[in-house]
């Protein structure tokens, strides 16, 4: 259903905007290591894929911990997509931004890979651009 469309964008929301204040914890108290130096190939391609071209691969299904409920609440939904996008948002203000390039948490998907607080904002960006899409499928002209 749409609602769970948007459920699933809103608790993918959720999960990054925790992983990435933690990381700013660490990364205050000096105690983040770098990331990976290098990316292998199948990363870079989908950061390109992604995060440069804007294109999100149709057909993958939802981790388990991203899966909605059946029936999600509108208002609750709508209320956590406004409050965890904010929350990125205000994290990206406090940071200079090189600090931005420097502030990284592990892919949540992929544990071997990683991103940078710029990279996710616009993964996310591309996911709620997607499911948006998906959601027109389902209700064409609402």
């Amino acid at each position: 259903t749409a609602g769970r469309h948007a459920a699933h964008v809103g608790i993918a929301l959720a999960r990054t905007a925790g992983e990435f204040e933690e990381a700013e914890r660490g990364f205050r108290a000096g105690t983040l290591p770098p990331p990976a130096a290098r990316r292998g190939f199948l990363q870079s391609l989908f950061l390109n894929s992604v995060v440069e071209n804007g294109n999100m691969p149709r057909g993958g299904k939802a981790t388990p911990w991203s899966v909605p409920p059946e029936r999600p609440d509108r208002e609750g939904t709508l209320a956590a997509l406004r409050r965890d996008a904010e929350r990125h948002r205000r994290l990206g203000e406090r940071l200079s931004p090189s600090e931005r390039e420097r502030l990284w948490i592990t892919n949540p998907l992929i544990a071997r890979w990683h991103y940078r607080l710029p990279e996710i904002v616009r993964v996310h960006a591309v996911h709620a651009r997607h499911h948006r899409k998906l959601i027109d499928e389902i209700a064409p002209g609402r």
